[in-house]
């Protein structure tokens, strides 16, 4: 084909790809009407945007880089004055060049400025350096920390996230205080974000486990120990709190009065292994002992010390139960029930002859309804992977097709994920309405978790509209493949709404989805909310390294360049999560120079030869309301 008539045939690609973009706004028009004012021309877009993906593009797209021409793939923000160029630029190349360029609702540069104002509206005003904000999950310990709260908004933290899963009402009271007050001494804005739990599937409880301790000395390479387990002796009521892991046994009051800074005391553990505690230091309330080998201590076990051919015995008062667990690996059956009693672990005969199998109970049985032989099932973040073979009135029945390890420990209050199944959970559980309230009069923005649907976001509206907080920002979190399939409708939904933006918690969204294919399906995200000019929030295991333990990976690092094209990066809570959120944010201020969303921005290359280049670069123009 020649370039003419090359030229002639993809100006009758754009023709269509625009009738096209007309005809899905007649399909949306009951949609677009019920959209918030603010959101019109962003929900249009997305309406065009959703219309030019409805079709493959690119045989259109290789054809038009051919030409040296734009290949539409940058067009989510303003779809059709995009489609509109080229369609200007090919008629330019046949020859048509005084015909004038059509102009769409709303521009190129418009469309980017739609998207900085909801960004503002949602978010707040970036900070000086990053267009990108951060979010910051806080700790329970935020509300009586003094300095956490300020040296966070410090380091750069704009946006505070109080997780309703976790903590009260009085311990969110405080933290929200605390952020005032920091707001009010700063000069800074820090937004408040609640989230609220949703319905999340996790296991029930388990049956408690023995009253047990196990002392265990830490030893070096070369088995020799390098540290004894530390052991406070005390009556039950005089527990202590040193800056060191202890384990407390509690004892009789009167025999601590037969020990000094010499005493050793003789018992058997529950192996029948005789065993010493050799006390090193006696208090008012109590004395301090360390043993030098593996010991399993049970309440009971009786304690014996000698004192001038005198001896003097005590038995170990209640303890605290271990926590159960279910031991799991592949070809086992696990019973998942209805109802609330606690779990066990499958029951033997003789010769491992099965009598029951293991069991354990869903903390929201509603979903049995919606659940059918065949249909995949995953718990405890993916570690344990089965499929449901049998669905009864009040079990179901899962064969186990995996288990991290060969064999793993599924415990209490751990999620579970139905990636095949068509649940008609509600968007809103009893506790989120409550928190909810609690919400609307503390926070700048609320968070609805596990959004499959649209009716999901019209039932967090018309909760909001009951309690007078129409007003208030909301985030839809896309986390469920089935939310994933619904978004354009999702997203149309919450912009009834002003301001609003989507979350994408790539956590159970990667269980479900599979981790081979969360690259892409994050990537869909961040296109589709681009178009809806919707604010991004990238989430889940952001630093987790180096919040947790003081060292990010090398993937860490090359995911916050990723996530560089969101408006907002959230942490989650850590020992190091003050300095993580200084790294984030240099991280983030050193990459905007090269990257706008998905677009590569080429600033001057500086080489080691020349450290020195200075380079003198337009000023920017500020967000609006940039302090």
């Amino acid at each position: 084909m020649g370039r003419k008539n090359e030229i002639q045939d993809l100006l009758k690609e754009m023709k269509r790809i625009i009738k096209r973009l007309r005809r899905f706004e007649e399909t949306y028009a009951s949609k677009l009407e019920k959209v918030h004012p603010e959101n019109h021309q962003s929900a249009l877009n997305l309406v065009h945007y959703i219309a030019l993906r409805s079709e493959d593009i690119r045989p259109i797209q290789i054809r038009l880089s051919q030409l040296g021409l734009s290949q539409l793939g940058r067009a989510e923000r303003h779809v059709l004055a995009s489609v509109f160029a080229v369609q200007h630029t090919l008629k330019s190349l046949a020859g048509k060049s005084g015909l004038p360029l059509h102009k769409a609702e709303f521009s190129i540069k418009k469309g980017k400025k739609l998207l900085t104002r909801h960004v503002v509206a949602l978010l707040g005003a970036k900070r000086k350096g990053s267009r990108t904000r951060i979010m910051v999950t806080l700790p329970s310990s935020a509300g009586e920390d003094r300095h956490l709260i300020p040296d966070l908004v410090k380091s750069g933290m704009s946006i505070a996230r109080i997780n309703c899963s976790h903590d009260t009402p009085e311990e969110w009271s405080k933290m929200v205080e605390k952020v005032h007050k920091t707001r009010k001494s700063s000069g800074k804005i820090v937004k408040i974000a609640m989230d609220l739990g949703g319905p999340k599937l996790r296991t029930g409880p388990l049956e408690p486990g023995p009253r047990i301790v196990r002392l265990r000395p830490k030893r070096d390479l070369m088995g020799r120990i390098v540290a004894e387990p530390l052991v406070w002796l005390a009556p039950e009521n005089h527990p202590t709190t040193p800056n060191r892991e202890y384990v407390h046994l509690p004892v009789e009051a009167d025999f601590l009065k037969h020990l000094d800074d010499t005493s050793i005391i003789e018992f058997h553990d529950t192996r029948e292994k005789h065993c010493q505690l050799r006390v090193h230091r006696t208090e008012a309330n109590g004395a301090w002992a360390r043993c030098n080998k593996s010991a399993y201590v049970e309440a009971g076990t009786r304690l014996s010390v000698l004192e001038e051919d005198d001896e003097h015995s005590t038995e170990v008062g209640e303890l605290p139960r271990l926590p159960h667990a279910i031991v799991l690996k592949e070809g086992d059956t696990l019973e998942i029930t209805r109802q609330s009693s606690p779990g066990s672990p499958a029951q033997y005969g003789e010769p491992d002859e099965i009598i029951r199998p293991a069991r354990i109970s869903c903390q929201v049985p509603e979903v049995f309804e919606d659940l059918k032989p065949g249909e995949s099932i995953m718990l405890d973040d993916g570690k344990l992977k089965g499929v449901i073979k049998e669905v009864s009135g009040d079990r179901i029945s899962v064969q186990v097709s995996y288990a991290l390890g060969g064999a793993l420990k599924l415990k209490a209050d751990k999620g579970i994920n139905l990636p095949d199944s068509n649940l008609s959970l509600s968007g809103l559980t009893r506790k989120d309405r409550e928190d909810l309230r609690f919400a609307a009069e503390h926070a700048d923005i609320v968070s609805l978790s596990f959004v499959n649907s649209a009716s999901d976001v019209g039932e967090l509206c018309a909760a909001l509209d009951e309690i007078g907080a129409a007003e208030l920002g909301i985030v839809l979190k896309v986390e469920t493949m089935k939310g994933f399939k619904q978004l354009p409708d999702i997203l149309l939904a919450g912009m009834s709404r002003y301001p609003m933006g989507v979350m994408i918690a790539r956590g159970d969204l990667a269980i479900e989805a599979g981790w081979q294919n969360l690259a892409r399906i994050q990537e869909e995200i961040l296109w589709m909310c681009e178009a809806a000019h919707a604010p991004i929030i990238w989430a889940t295991q952001v630093l987790e390294n180096l919040a947790k333990n003081g060292q990010p990976s090398r993937a860490e690092i090359s995911d916050v360049s990723i996530a560089e094209r969101a408006e907002c990066v959230m942490l989650n809570k850590g020992p190091h999560i003050v300095e993580t959120v200084g790294t984030l944010s240099e991280i983030l201020q050193s990459m905007e120079e090269y990257q706008d969303k998905k677009a590569p921005l080429l600033p001057i290359w500086h080489t080691e030869e020349d450290p020195g280049i200075k380079v003198k670069r337009k000023s920017k123009k500020k967000d609006p309301g940039t302090p």
